[in-house]
């Protein structure tokens, strides 16, 4: 009877309890929910992780390569990975890979924006909002994703619309955004949403970041709820991980990263040159130099040296532009102004040529790589000077080549016309004269005797057609005839 009488009074007392402590009543359930959940990595190994660190450098598709195999291979090892970030953007299609193989990974991505003064910006928000955990060091930040066009702005809400009467607004001729802009943001807007409310973060402020160019530091972003935590340095942020319970895309884990050996992988050297060549503007600059240099050699055929260096150009170009997304018409739009600017040298038209292969030039710069911003496209203001040098050096080339044909020559056969030689062997018509240091065969009209100075008129073979100086025949044949 009386442990019966225990049993309750020990329920009664547990009921009690779970009344004035909620908590209590939720530990069986805890625990009972926590069981299957594996910690990464397992219990029976040292804790791990791998960081894939980025030092102020573009998202492309060298970058990208780079962090999807340093995943996979903390996938292999069953290891969380970070991704240590201080980017300024990038390509549009590299930042969705990236992206698409932060969610589907099978093993926790951190990503750390990191050391102080780094920014997650354009292409970093995107990767930053799509990884399972978010952190920032202090004097970071992180946002400016706004679409802007080609020209580097973007048409505001008061710029795109007017009010006309009875309060309608309607939209500013030439002002408004077309459809294919309109596309670009809210696709731009939908995917950051769509990652934001998968992570469970702020997704109004992600809209803003591209809507409005909204850019926050990491405590106003850890307030804000765009990050998780804020840590100083790696050891710190390991510490703050333990024990975090990270949802992937088919199960839970909880991270086991307190005191955990970490492994660094920075690109190699083969792959920052790589990364070099797929930046865009040195991607234009190549192609441009590599067209001027070969037509250069075209043009003026035996030189060698603009021709080998322009093919090398174009080699570096091609294997940039296989890297990047290409608007093939556009090269041809590039290669039609380098077309005009070497007829320009050809045929003298007072700079309108120049002037078209300028312009073909610039826009088809501007449009040779498909990539809406604020994904990194070809910069305006070096696209602008580049195609400024191009034409300011044709310019100059034209000028030199117009005066050059207005002057006699001065080197060569043709600068012998005109300039006079000594008699060696009677001109009767044929004999030798001595010019420039050599004796040469010579035919003269009126004979002229040895001694005398002739003038040289034309050049035929080796042989120098000649004159008197004096336009009249020497005195010597006067004498021959009175003898």
């Amino acid at each position: 009877m009386r442990t019966p009488m225990k049993l309750r009074f020990v329920g009664l007392l547990w009921a009690f309890v779970s009344m004035i402590h909620p908590a209590a009543s939720n530990v069986a359930q805890t625990t009972s929910s926590l069981e299957g959940v594996r910690t990464l990595p397992p219990p029976d190994r040292a804790p791990r992780v791998l960081v894939a660190k980025l030092n102020d450098q573009m998202i492309n598709p060298v970058t990208a390569d780079f962090i999807i195999s340093v995943i996979e291979r903390g996938e292999a090892l069953k290891v969380p990975v970070i991704i240590e970030l201080d980017t300024p953007g990038g390509l549009l299609q590299s930042t969705r890979e990236i992206v698409k193989k932060q969610l589907s990974s099978t093993v926790p991505v951190i990503t750390f924006v990191y050391p102080s003064g780094s920014r997650a910006a354009s292409a970093g928000v995107f990767i930053t909002m799509a990884s399972h955990v978010a952190a920032m060091a202090p004097g970071t930040n992180i946002g400016a994703a706004h679409v802007v066009d080609i020209t580097g702005s973007w048409p505001t809400e008061r710029d795109q619309f007017t009010t006309v009467p009875l309060g309608i607004r309607s939209p500013l001729p030439g002002t408004a955004r077309d459809v294919m802009s309109e596309k670009v943001m809210n696709d731009t807007v939908a995917w950051v949403e769509a990652i934001a409310n998968y992570r469970g973060r702020n997704a109004e402020w992600a809209k803003a970041a591209v809507e409005r160019s909204v850019s926050v530091p990491s405590e106003k972003a850890l307030e804000l709820g765009v990050i998780d935590l804020v840590a100083s340095d790696l050891p710190e942020l390991l510490q703050k991980l333990d024990g975090r319970t990270v949802r992937l895309e088919s199960e839970t884990v909880v991270l086991r990263t307190a005191g955990a050996a970490y492994e660094y992988s920075e690109l190699n050297e083969s792959q920052k040159i790589l990364n070099t060549l797929a930046n865009p503007n040195i991607a234009v600059l190549l192609l441009l130099m590599g067209l001027v240099l070969l037509g250069y050699e075209l043009t003026h055929p035996g030189l060698w040296i603009p021709g080998i260096a322009g093919l090398i150009s174009l080699l570096l170009a091609a294997l940039a532009l296989r890297m990047l997304p290409t608007n093939y018409a556009a090269i041809l739009l590039i290669v039609a102004g380098i077309g005009l600017f070497l007829a320009e040298l050809k045929f003298t038209s007072y700079g309108l040529l120049t002037l078209a292969g300028a312009i073909c030039l610039f826009f088809g710069a501007l449009a040779l790589f498909q990539q809406p911003k604020p994904f990194i496209g070809a910069s305006v203001g070096i696209v602008a000077g580049i195609v400024a040098t191009v034409t300011l050096l044709v310019a100059l080339l034209t000028f030199l080549v117009a005066r050059a044909q207005l002057h006699p020559s001065q080197v060569g056969v043709e600068s012998y016309v005109g300039q006079c030689a000594e008699v060696i062997v009677d001109l009767s018509p044929r004999g030798k004269v001595f010019f420039n240091g050599t004796y040469w065969d010579a035919v003269s009209r009126i004979p002229v005797a040895r001694g005398g100075k002739v003038r040289i008129v034309a050049l035929e073979g080796m042989v120098l057609h000649v004159e008197p100086a004096d336009g009249n025949a020497p005195n010597s044949d006067a004498k021959a005839t009175s003898g």
